[in-house]
């Protein structure tokens, strides 16, 4: 998604100086900065949903084995979506 590999201290200033004062190149690294954050916030989101939607099917389950596979795979979800990815 990234064009332009952009490293962490150049990152912070880029997000602590003003859209104005920036020039042409900057203002794209910025904006392409933006999409990429906005892109992981999303996804973290869905996966959280994800996750939380497996822990409700197995506490509600209406089987002991939803019980038993459900609470693992929102925990494996939670981990390997969030940490993992």
């Amino acid at each position: 998604m990234q064009v332009f590999k952009i490293p962490r201290k150049e990152r912070i200033e880029l997000m602590s100086k003003r859209k104005k004062d920036l020039d042409f190149m900057d203002k794209i690294k910025r904006r392409e900065l933006e999409g990429a954050i906005k892109f992981r916030l999303t996804e973290k989101a869905l996966i959280t949903i994800a996750s939380l939607m497996w822990l409700g099917l197995g506490i509600g389950g209406f089987t002991p084995l939803c019980e038993v596979l459900c609470i693992p795979f929102a925990i494996l979800t939670l981990f390997g979506g969030l940490w993992l990815v």
